[in-house]
């Protein structure tokens, strides 16, 4: 006789340590704070002026802020699909749990928001 065995019983069982999951849980959660602190300055500037270029510098900050938020939500995402697991279709990448492109990001943001805080006014926009 023989016995039909499904594919999830023939895969192994990783057990996650909790404290992956809150420091997964963590890292979101400083991306989110520092996306919140632009969206808060994106508020402040744009609502604080009156003038077109403070508007821009705003809408600016505000994209940077979204750009962010959507980078962590992703990262965070694919770091649970990884940790909840168990079928064979889920592919791992180093770059799902070792954050190399985020510093990138981070610098290339803050990059792109204080040249445009400095070259939106200057241009009289």
């Amino acid at each position: 006789r023989s016995r039909v065995v499904s594919a999830e019983a023939k895969m192994p069982t990783i057990r996650v340590d909790p404290k992956v999951w809150f420091s997964a849980e963590r890292t979101f959660l400083h991306w989110s704070k520092l996306a919140i602190v632009f969206a808060a300055s994106s508020a402040v500037i744009t609502w604080s002026f009156s003038s077109v270029s403070s508007h821009a510098c705003g809408l600016l900050i505000g994209f940077a802020s979204l750009v962010i938020l959507l980078y962590a939500m992703v990262k965070q995402a694919r770091r649970v699909k990884y940790f909840k697991g168990g079928s064979g279709e889920v592919q791992v990448s180093v770059d799902d749990l070792a954050d190399r492109k985020g510093a990138i990001l981070l610098a290339a943001t803050l990059t792109v928001v204080v040249v445009g805080l400095v070259l939106i006014p200057a241009m009289g926009i």
